[in-house]
């Protein structure tokens, strides 16, 4: 036999490996050996050493087994106890080379994985909690009962997001239909997931944030942190991220630029960012379009102009006529920041002729 490959299970190993060239005679089974005992030292077992009916420790023991399938589960293994394997084949010829492996058991402990989520209100979104195993799940998979958390229920200190740090409780009307109420994660897979629908109005202003909470009756599992018998996911909805403002005009006047935009269409606009500079975009004291907005010189950076509210509309003055002007808006709220939309402009003194 050769290619022998070990995974790690709960005070198991599964052991894989592929079948050798029978020289003529078709193989009639396979040997399966295993010790917890050091190849050298204190205690040392050698490869080569014959079976023994001690213990692990004390010397490699066979493992019982018929058939000719090419894998083979050790069980009854200690957690955290490195292990060394032999495998060999066994035709009418006699016995095969041995192949050897190694591998350490460990428990079976489970987490969120992520223990935090995000989702976008304003539309119906999907977002798929997983769970994470420390080794693979066993025969039958592993199944979780789900359970969806609101208001006063939310735990505030789980995890390092809390629901009440700049976020409202979200409810039950805030979740699509066909909400799961149970996660698994499959035989021999070590990640699972579940998809949630959440929905909820775009009149809300404010982030929310509602809770899942899963449990397993599974024996021989435990939780990777805490002492509870469940753990907690959060997931925050933010507010969807505005669109960029569209078709910025500018109108040059005395000292001033005097702009208007379409408002963002999508998201649920909490402001915007008006930004101006008259330096140049390449060359000497250039500044590029994504440069910060720093200090009151125009000359040398963009300029943040003060303002509130959502009006699609600003004049900027106090600028300099016949000084070409570079201007940026985009859209704000809890949910991030749209895109820049740009435009440029050239205050100047209007003069009349009379004729």
């Amino acid at each position: 036999s050769s290619a022998l490959t070990v995974t790690p299970g709960s005070a198991k190993l599964d052991l894989s490996w592929t079948a050798p060239s029978n020289n003529g005679s078709a193989i009639s089974g396979y040997d399966v050996h295993y010790t917890s005992a050091p190849s050298s030292g204190n205690g040392a077992v050698a490869n080569d050493a014959a079976v023994q009916t001690v213990s692990a420790a004390a010397g490699w023991l066979a493992f019982s087994r018929s058939g000719t399938a090419a894998s083979q589960s050790i069980t009854g293994l200690t957690n955290d106890t490195a292990y060394r394997v032999r495998v060999r084949a066994k035709n009418t010829h006699g016995n095969g080379a041995w192949v050897f492996g190694t591998g350490t058991p460990q428990a079976l402990v489970w987490s969120f994985a992520p223990t935090d989520y995000k989702a976008h209100e304003d539309e119906l979104t999907r977002t798929t909690i997983r769970i994470q195993l420390s080794v693979p799940a066993p025969s039958g998979g592993l199944t979780f009962t789900l359970t969806p958390l609101f208001g006063t229920d939310v735990p505030s200190t789980t995890h390092s997001r809390r629901c009440d740090v700049n976020s409202g409780r979200a409810g039950q009307a805030d979740l699509g239909t066909n909400v799961p109420t149970t996660l698994t994660v499959d035989a021999g897979e070590t990640v699972g997931g579940a998809k949630f629908p959440i929905i909820v109005d775009a009149v809300d202003d404010h982030n929310e944030c509602f809770a899942i909470r899963a449990t397993t009756t599974a024996s021989g599992v435990t939780l990777r942190t805490g002492t509870q018998q469940y753990d907690v996911a959060h997931v925050l909805i933010q507010e969807r991220v505005p669109d960029v403002p569209t078709v910025l005009t500018v109108a040059p006047g005395n000292a001033k630029l005097d702009l208007s935009w379409t408002a963002s269409a999508v998201g649920v606009v909490a402001g915007y960012d008006v930004h101006y500079t008259s330096a140049p975009t390449s060359g000497a004291g250039a500044v590029t379009n994504s440069a910060t907005a720093t200090g009151t010189d125009a000359t040398a950076a963009w300029v943040a102009v003060p303002r509130s509210g959502t009006t699609a509309t600003q004049s900027i003055t106090g600028l300099t006529n016949g000084r070409a002007y570079r201007v940026r808006v985009r859209a704000t709220n809890n949910g991030g920041l749209s895109p820049w939309e740009f435009a440029t402009g050239t205050p100047n003194t209007k003069t009349f002729e009379f004729t």
